[in-house]
């Protein structure tokens, strides 16, 4: 039984991270410009500035540079007192990465990560603690949608569902389940049941409506360019586009204008759709991130 989707009409939050790893040898160029621009973004989908935090390495307050410690506390700020009608909004920028996967959760065996500007020092974060923070706690009735424009962050938040689009960019569409296995067809659903052992990914599913835009497969990169006039991510410049030019987009058109805009500028990166739940894709989706209906060509 899946849960009806509820319209977001409570308090607006978001956590938006951008690292370029300033001074180091890893320096990224676009990815505090990110954060720039979804706020920009998001400020038009009437996100007040006092309920957006913005993590980036160019800030002197230490509160507000993207160490390990500060990501983990702006999550728990984020979710903090969630409830129904709530709509949440969390970005990532900057460096992903893969490690060995120690719970058995993951098909190909690695977790993937992300990396604070402190990396070296205090390590990653995997994508079974970014669930844990962001996912676990939120009850029914609240959205979060989340960015991560990273490498590998195809399955960045360990959600269990994974939209596939079969066909390059149109075509029969369903739900593919990490692992899981025996679907049966039920209308625009899937229904799913779990293979023996694998309880581990059932636990991951969520109350609440979370959906990850990731910026390519597990297996892939993604790009920090200068492509669209200013140094950025792809993936956040096609996510950004793709709503500013039709308002009101579904999901489904969402990821699939992200990925023609991606595809018609020459890059070869495959942005993603996970999941908590299953739920539809086609009716109007950003109830959260309603944006004036001028149409911008």
């Amino acid at each position: 039984v899946y849960k009806r989707q509820v319209r977001g009409t409570g308090k607006k939050k978001a956590l938006l991270i951008g690292i370029n790893y300033l001074n180091t040898a890893n320096r990224l160029s676009g990815c505090i410009n990110d954060v720039k621009t979804i706020s920009e973004f998001l400020a038009r989908a009437y996100f007040s500035p006092e309920a957006m935090r913005a993590l980036t390495d160019d800030q002197k307050d230490s509160s507000k540079l993207p160490t390990k410690a500060n990501i983990i506390e702006g999550c728990k700020w984020l979710v903090q007192d969630a409830c129904p009608g709530d709509s949440l909004f969390f970005m990532f920028s900057g460096h992903g990465g893969q490690t060995n996967d120690i719970d058995g959760d993951e098909e190909d065996g690695m977790d993937e990560t992300i990396l604070p500007m402190d990396f070296k020092t205090k390590g990653s974060i995997v994508d079974d603690t970014l669930h844990d923070l962001l996912v676990k706690p939120l009850p029914v009735g609240v959205k979060l949608t989340a960015l991560m424009d990273c490498c590998h962050s195809g399955t960045g938040m360990d959600l269990p569902f994974t939209y596939q689009d079969y066909g390059e960019y149109s075509g029969g569409r369903e739900w593919s389940k990490h692992k899981w296995h025996n679907s049966k067809k039920r209308g625009d659903w899937d229904v799913y049941y779990p293979s023996p052992g694998e309880s581990r990914k059932e636990s991951k599913m969520s109350q609440a409506d979370v959906i990850l835009f990731s910026g390519c497969m597990d297996n892939q990169t993604s790009s920090d360019t200068s492509t669209f006039g200013k140094a950025g991510g792809a993936m956040c410049y096609s996510f950004k586009t793709a709503i500013e030019r039709h308002p009101g987009i579904t999901y489904r058109d969402a990821l699939a204008e992200m990925r023609n805009i991606l595809r018609s500028t020459g890059f070869t990166q495959y942005p993603q759709i996970s999941t908590g739940r299953p739920f539809n894709l086609d009716p109007v989706s950003y109830t959260h991130l309603t944006l004036p209906t001028k149409r911008i060509v």
